[in-house]
């Protein structure tokens, strides 16, 4: 009898795991986990969602994709928030601001073992935190940058946990990395280790993810609809203006990239010269200072309430003693 092929492929991945958790467990107990299966690795649109691969950002709509969803019946017209309907309709639309991944190795071995002419790759993540779908902060969050209330920061994602929102994310133990910003900025890889798939074997893979582990396209893919591709083009060939409006967290948010610069400095201080790190928290600086102008520009409701100056300030004397004290 022939030795199984994908045993080594699951123990490299929980021993990278592993590593990553020793140096997050001391930012957080409690790290988060999860996986993403490509069945190639595609470079610059590695870990890309789709609304990047596809479209140019100054035609895309968040609004206008949520409201074909409802027209096309994709949605339950009784979904009551923008999140809600924006992963009920992720695997039909194909273009979001979502990426999906997974809290399971399996369907990530899965979905890297398609395209058997190319060797695919399983991204193994460990994150400090990711915010429950049902969140009101997540939703609040995610309806501010629909409806154009706030501009995110730059470099801004988010973990989204398990979600079972339909049957198939149900199936794939499925959950989402959404980035928020205007144009893509790729995961720090501080975040991921990478493990390649070789091409010769993924038959062998698919074959024994079903017979062992009852992982296959029926299991994976319990429903299929074709909806999708008319709401695409009425989306790309659509245009959606949305007002700006007041936004009420817009300082946590600030304090929350904050507090992110510095665990991947942090992070990083491990694995890079000082050169690097310094490098990394002047632009983080410069991005910061972006972040406030863009929202100063909105008439934010906290910027209204607090001068403008005085967040630079507080925002500067924070990125000052992380900058020192790294």
């Amino acid at each position: 009898m022939s030795e199984e092929v994908i045993l080594p492929y699951i123990k490299k991945i929980m021993n990278d795991v592993n590593h990553l958790k020793k140096k997050m467990i001391y930012f957080n107990e409690s790290p988060v986990v999860c996986y993403r299966g490509e069945s190639a690795d595609y470079g610059e649109t590695s870990l890309m969602p789709s609304i990047f691969r596809k479209i140019n950002d100054s035609n895309f709509s968040d609004r206008k994709l949520l409201e074909l969803l409802k027209d096309y019946n994709i949605v339950n017209s009784k979904d009551d928030s923008d999140l809600t309907r924006a992963i009920e309709g992720q695997h039909f639309a194909q273009l979001s601001r979502l990426l999906d991944i997974t809290f399971s190795i399996l369907p990530a071995l899965y979905f890297s073992s398609d395209d058997k002419d190319k060797d695919g790759v399983v991204y193994s993540f460990v994150f400090p935190e990711s915010f429950s779908p049902n969140s009101s902060y997540l939703n609040d969050y995610y309806s501010s940058i629909v409806n154009h209330k706030f501009y995110p920061y730059i470099r801004d994602f988010k973990v989204i946990s398990h979600s079972y929102e339909n049957d198939r994310i149900k199936s794939q133990a499925g959950g989402f990395l959404m980035f928020s910003g205007t144009s893509f900025v790729k995961i720090p890889s501080l975040y991921y280790e990478k493990t390649i798939i070789s091409k010769s074997d993924k038959i062998k893979i698919k074959s024994e993810l079903s017979d062992f582990f009852n992982v296959n396209e029926a299991t994976i893919y319990p429903e299929r609809d074709k909806r999708g591709a008319l709401l695409e083009k009425r989306l790309i060939n659509g245009a959606n203006i949305i007002d700006p409006d007041d936004n009420e967290f817009f300082k946590n948010e600030l304090n929350y990239h904050i507090n992110k610069i510095q665990l991947e400095a942090s992070l990083m201080q491990n694995d890079s010269k000082d050169k690097t790190v310094k490098r990394f928290i002047r632009k983080s600086k410069e991005d910061i200072d972006k972040f406030i102008d863009k929202n100063n520009n909105l008439s934010i409701d906290c910027i209204n309430k607090k001068s403008y100056e005085e967040l630079k300030n507080e925002a500067d004397s924070r990125m000052n003693f992380i900058e020192k004290n790294i």
